[in-house]
């Protein structure tokens, strides 16, 4: 209630203050506008008496009442400009815009010296996106009216930015500068005006501006360099930089900028020197040592330079935000690039401690865990992850090994089903859910249900390599539908001719087939890259078939080394399969 009170009577002293202007103005008008016109003091009188009603309502936002009165007073005073400025404010503000325009032209018609006139009528432009004729009014206001601003040349630039006349609007900024002198936001702007156009030169000589007004401004001097950069005039932006760096030592940022110059130069040791002195530093962000980061991390599988500098720094980032997610994951990556999974799952781990809702993260500590074949840990890690990402299919899949790894294959199929069901739009994904229900479902004794799985996944997407290889092991094995075998990995040994696992499964079926001269040819490319015993077992098992029996003994042997198995023993012992 009291609040209430308050506002009324602000609104009413406002009323009484704003009508007291009112009169005091019109009562100047009557003096010097009407001077000579043939008017009565009747209507001067009425006149003033309409407009002060049109005010009461407008400023009490009743705009569509005040109308009325000020088309009223303006009658009684025609020639009054300011009546027609008022009726043009009120359609302003009902944002009748088109109502609005015939009032402005006609008060400056009035009166060409008053930039308030110039101004609404740019602003009513603008709301209509009428910019072409926002920037002749603009034009006007600087050439006729008495008080024009620098923020009217601002507009002006605008309207004509507004068209996507760049050129144009950098004219009325360089206006705006012979006229008032240099405005650090105007250069700026035109910096990046050229840059849009693709005038960097221009934008340079602009900035070459800023650095002598103001020699020692930290964001002046960097952007110089960074635009110098851009246009490969290396010494000119180390120089701004090591100069910005001999002023402010304590700020390292910088030497991320130098680091790449080093970098062009070919200068590795300055340049890791320069990134170690901002990753060290924990006041920079995160965010640009990930940045950093990256750039060595996408080349890092290729060049072992990138792979090296890359994981010592990343090292170093963990060290100055050991309690950062990001920082603990790239360092992750790069262990991981490096073959060194165990230590990068310790590091996922702690990324996920900090940020569990990191569910890249997550996939990549099922990934290793799933290498690990360990099935306790992927089952307790995917349902922790599944706990935060209940529907996403592939933690689910990741769940659905873990089982099988421990032979609990009812739980692993359950798990496999649930994730299938979430797949959308990923034949990929689909085939690879059935092509590890059809592992289970053989591991079950289900081998027709296997078939079937292993079919849908090779049908869904035919490149499946999973699904080619140990739908036709597991026929040779059972020395089933060998020519569908055969057809199977033949296309399975295409896709991947270098894969010892698959050149064993494409020789162990044409072995079956007893084709065994072909199959040696794959089992010896098998053998020369892998230390698999049954693949060795595999190769020695041919070479008895071809008569080679000292070899086939050989290759036995190894295989009774890496993995001693009774069978192992008896086809050693015997000299036979």
């Amino acid at each position: 209630m009291i609040k209430n009170f308050y506002k009324r009577s602000f609104i009413i002293l406002t009323l009484i203050l704003s009508l007291s202007v009112v009169h005091t103005s019109y009562a100047q008008w009557g003096k010097n506008k009407n001077k000579g016109k043939d008017k009565t003091e009747k209507n001067l009188v009425e006149a003033e008496k309409f407009f002060i009603e049109g005010m009461k309502f407008f400023i009490l936002d009743e705009h569509d009442k005040a109308i009325p009165y000020f088309e009223k007073a303006l009658k009684k005073d025609p020639d009054n400009d300011e009546i027609a400025y008022q009726i043009a404010r009120t359609y302003f503000k009902m944002e009748s815009f088109d109502y609005a325009i015939p009032f402005l032209l006609q008060a400056i018609e009035k009166n060409k010296v008053n930039s308030y006139y110039y101004r609404l009528l740019a602003s009513l432009y603008y709301e209509m996106n009428r910019y072409a004729d926002a920037s002749e009014t603009y034009e006007e206001l600087i050439n006729l009216a008495e008080d024009a601003l620098e923020a009217d040349y601002v507009e002006w630039a605008n309207s004509y930015i507004a068209q996507r006349k760049i050129k144009e609007a950098i004219k009325i900024y360089d206006k705006m500068e012979s006229q008032y002198g240099l405005n650090e936001s105007v250069v700026r702007q035109k910096q990046m005006l050229y840059i849009e156009i693709n005038n960097l030169d221009a934008a340079i000589k602009e900035g070459e501006k800023l650095l002598v007004a103001f020699p020692t401004v930290a964001e002046y001097m960097l952007s110089q360099a960074e635009m110098l950069m851009e246009r490969n005039k290396n010494d000119k932006a180390k120089k701004i930089i090591e100069d910005f760096l001999s002023q402010n030592p304590e700020n390292t940022e910088p030497y991320l900028m130098l680091s790449e110059i080093y970098r062009r130069e070919g200068n590795r040791e300055a340049q890791t020197n320069a990134l170690e002195k901002v990753l060290k530093d924990p006041k920079v962000q995160l965010d640009a040592k990930i940045s950093v980061l990256l750039t060595y991390y996408q080349e890092a599988e290729a060049n072992n330079y990138s792979r090296n500098i890359g994981t010592m720094l990343a090292r170093q980032v963990v060290d100055s935000h050991p309690e950062e997610a990001a920082a603990q994951a790239i360092y992750g990556d790069f262990l991981m690039i490096e073959g060194k999974n165990k230590v990068a799952k310790h590091h996922y781990l702690k990324a996920v401690d900090y940020n569990p809702d990191n569910f890249g993260i997550w996939e990549r500590i099922l990934q290793i865990t799933i290498e690990e074949r360990n099935g306790d840990s992927a089952i307790f890690y995917s349902e922790e992850a599944l706990s935060i990402f209940p529907n996403q299919a592939s933690i689910w899949f990741y769940n659905g090994i873990g089982y099988m790894l421990l032979e609990e294959y009812d739980e692993a199929l359950s798990s496999l089903l649930q994730g299938k069901r979430l797949v959308v739009n990923n034949d990929m994904m689909i085939s690879q859910f059935e092509a590890q229900i059809g592992d289970v479902q053989y591991r079950k004794g289900n081998y027709t249900k296997a078939y079937a799985a292993y079919e849908e996944a090779i049908n869904t997407y035919p490149d499946n390599a999973h699904a080619l290889n140990n739908y036709s092991y597991h026929l040779a094995m059972r020395n089933e539908k060998l020519n569908l075998a055969e057809e199977m990995s033949a296309r399975l040994v295409r896709l991947h001719p270098d894969n010892a696992t698959y050149l064993d499964t494409h020789g162990w079926v044409l072995f079956m087939r007893k084709k065994y001269k072909e199959a040696e040819k794959y089992l010896a490319r098998a053998v020369s890259n892998t230390q698999n015993p049954a693949i060795f077992e595999h190769y020695g098992d041919v070479l008895f078939k071809l008569n080679d029996t000292e070899r086939a003994l050989e290759y036995w042997r190894k295989a009774l080394d890496l993995n001693p198995t009774p069978e192992l023993e008896q086809k050693v012992a015997e000299g036979k399969l």
